[in-house]
């Protein structure tokens, strides 16, 4: 990208020549957090894989980390004003957070309720799979 910038003349110098780095070094590489290949897309229309369809769905719409979204409380959504409140000791930079939820996600957490093994007491949680 520096590389690039200067080419470009956005930028005057590229600090990696400064490094005598001529490729930058790979970063180790992770384990994966889905198995090896790909996942299909039928995998998770299989019924015994709809509540994982569901929490993902919620995380990509609410673009909230999954630790977030494993650890919400039914008592920290407002259905009504579409809101979804993550408490400060849960959040990353230890302030209050307030998730507006689309109509989608709305109706992911009506489907969340609507299943009979979902408890919906205050302090149980907002989205649960298999």
């Amino acid at each position: 990208m520096l590389r690039r910038a200067k080419a470009e003349r956005w930028r005057n110098d590229d600090p990696a020549d400064n490094a005598g780095l001529q490729t930058l070094p790979q970063a180790p590489r992770s384990s994966a957090v889905l198995p090896k290949g790909r996942l299909r897309a039928d995998a998770l229309a299989n019924p015994k894989w709809a509540g994982v369809k569901l929490v993902l769905e919620f995380i990509l719409l609410t673009a909230t980390r999954s630790g977030e979204v494993a650890q919400a409380v039914w008592n920290e959504v407002d259905l009504e004003a579409a809101t979804w409140t993550v408490p400060a000791e849960r959040m990353k930079a230890g302030k209050k957070h307030r998730v507006p939820l689309s109509p989608r996600c709305v109706a992911i957490l009506r489907e969340a309720q609507a299943t009979p093994r979902t408890s919906r007491t205050a302090d149980s949680p907002l989205l649960s799979h298999p």
